[in-house]
Order: structure tokens, then C-alpha cells, then sequence
């Protein structure tokens, strides 16, 4: 910023425009161009970015090829500028970054499409950072099979038979079992003897 003087009264000018108005004009002169110009596709989108390249050269590292071209095109059927940039950046195999004021400017407000668009991609780079840092290894609470809660059932109540099994103690083999219940028998028989 520069200092001058107005009507006596020191004050501030800008030089340069904030990153939104330059978009604004960048898209103005856009605009200007393919109203002027007959030529058509990829050559009218070569020589429209060679002339904003040349006349505004802060566009260099702020706004890519496919944005300056995205404002070229004509949507139609509810689409914007910012599909338009979406679907030549995927061609061009650039991501697509946020919206920025700058990006703002230069593409206008965007359609719902890419509202949703960009807040689902907000909340999915949200929920990858939290898997990341570990917050995604939530477990399932498992049923007891009854309406309180796991280990604050009443006492004598058993919420699934390997519990009563395992309640009950250690558990024999079939073949032992038979051979312990074949012993009881005898024993019984003995004593009505």
C-alpha cells in the first residue's frame, strides 16, 4: 500500500487488487475475449489463457489452466463454472482445491450440485483424519438379550446358555460323561440292592 493525500487528508490506496476482485476482472476479460474472438475450442482456450497470462500476471501461481478455462464454457442444464472446472480438472488429472475467494471470484457462486459436492469432501477428509488418529475403532456393545445393560444383570439370571455353561464349571468330554453317568446308575442299583 502506498500513502497519498486527499483533500488534505493523509489516507491508504491499494495497488493491487485482493485475490476475489482480480478474479472478478479476470473473468470480465474472459468474458470480453470470447465475445470478440471467433475462434472456437481448444485453440479459443489456449489463446484466452496466453492472454491472461500475459495482461494479469499474479494469475500465474493463483488460478490453473483449467480454471481460466472452466469460465469459458457455457453450462447449461443446472450446471455452473464450478462443474465446468471440475469435470476439466478430472480430464487434466488435477485436483480440485476448495473454494477460495479467489476461485470465487473468478468462477461465480456455485449451484447446489457443488455445494454438496464440497461439504461431503469437507466431512470425508474430516472422517479420514479421525481413522487416522485412531477414532474409527469403535466396537459394538454386544447384546445381552435383555434390556439391561452387559454385566449389570440381576444375580441368577443368565443371558445365553454358553454362559450357564461356563457358570456351571468345566466341562467333560462326551465319552466321560457317559462313562460317569453308566457309574451313577451302578451305584444306584447298588443301593435299592
Amino acid at each position: 500500500m502506498t500513502t497519498i493525500w486527499t483533500d488534505g487528508r493523509h489516507g491508504q490506496a491499494r495497488m493491487q487488487p485482493t485475490e476475489a476482485e482480480l478474479g472478478q476482472q479476470v473473468r470480465r476479460a474472459l468474458w470480453d475475449f470470447t465475445s470478440r474472438t471467433s475462434t472456437r475450442g481448444t485453440a479459443r482456450d489456449k489463446t484466452a489463457v496466453a492472454m491472461v497470462r500475459s495482461q494479469y500476471p499474479a494469475t500465474r501461481g493463483l488460478f490453473s489452466d483449467a480454471a481460466l478455462a472452466a469460465v469459458l464454457r457455457e453450462p447449461q442444464d443446472g450446471l455452473c463454472s464450478w462443474d465446468a472446472y471440475r469435470m476439466l480438472a478430472a480430464a487434466n488429472g488435477e485436483d480440485v482445491p476448495s473454494p477460495t475467494p479467489a476461485l470465487e471470484g473468478l468462477l461465480g457462486s456455485r449451484c447446489s450440485r457443488c455445494k454438496t459436492f464440497f461439504a461431503a469432501r469437507e466431512v470425508a477428509e474430516r472422517e479420514r483424519g479421525l481413522m487416522a488418529a485412531g477414532y474409527g475403532r469403535y466396537q459394538r456393545p454386544t447384546s445381552t438379550g435383555f434390556i439391561w445393560s452387559a454385566g449389570q444383570a440381576p444375580a441368577g439370571v443368565v443371558a445365553s446358555p454358553r454362559r450357564a455353561a461356563a457358570a456351571a464349571g468345566p466341562q467333560l468330554s462326551v465319552r466321560d460323561a457317559i462313562r460317569l453317568a453308566r457309574q451313577r446308575q451302578q451305584q444306584r442299583e447298588a443301593a435299592y440292592r
